[in-house]
C-alpha cells in the first residue's frame, strides 16, 4: 500500500487497569508489527499511527505540542506512548515515513456506551420515543459526575 493508517486500539482507559497486557499487545506491539512489515515488504509506504492525549497524562502547560513531557497515568497512556516512540525509531532508524497524531475528545456512532456522551444521547432518542408514544419518561441515570482521571 502507499498509505497505512493504524487507528486500531483498545481505548478504553478504566479497562487498561484490568487489561493491561491486551493493551499493550492491540496498542503497542501491533504497531512494531506493522513499522516491521513496511520496513521488510514496502519502505516507501506512509505510515500514520493515532496517539492520544492520555500519553500527556498530568499536564504542564495547555495546549500540548511535541516537545511535552509523556506522564501517563495509565496502562492505556503507556500503551500509546510506547507505540510512539516505536514510531520515532523505526523513522529515524530506517528512513520510513512514519508519524503519529495525537487525538483528543471526539465522538462518533461507535463511541461505546460507557461513555457519558453516548448515555446522554441514547437517553434523549429514547425520551424522543417516549414522548412520540405518550409512555412516561423516564429518567436519566448517570454515575459520579465529580469523577476524575
Amino acid at each position: 500500500p502507499d498509505y497505512f493508517i493504524n487507528f486500531a486500539a483498545n481505548s478504553f482507559v478504566g479497562c487498561s487497569w484490568d487489561m493491561a497486557h491486551n493493551h499493550m499487545q492491540t496498542n503497542c506491539m501491533a504497531v512494531l508489527h506493522q513499522l516491521e512489515a513496511i520496513r521488510r515488504h514496502h519502505p516507501k509506504c506512509r505510515y500514520y499511527n493515532a496517539g492520544s492525549s492520555e500519553e500527556f497524562g498530568d499536564v504542564i502547560v495547555a495546549p500540548q505540542s511535541e516537545e511535552h513531557p509523556l506522564r501517563p497515568r495509565s496502562p492505556y497512556g503507556a500503551s500509546k506512548c510506547a507505540a510512539r516512540h516505536l514510531v520515532k525509531v523505526y523513522r529515524d532508524s530506517y528512513n520510513l515515513y512514519a508519524v503519529q497524531g495525537w487525538l483528543f475528545n471526539h465522538e462518533g456512532v461507535r463511541r461505546g456506551e460507557e461513555f457519558v456522551t453516548r448515555k446522554i444521547t441514547k437517553h434523549v432518542a429514547r425520551i424522543f420515543m417516549q414522548l412520540q408514544r405518550r409512555a412516561e419518561v423516564t429518567p436519566l441515570q448517570l454515575g459520579n459526575l465529580d469523577s476524575k482521571r
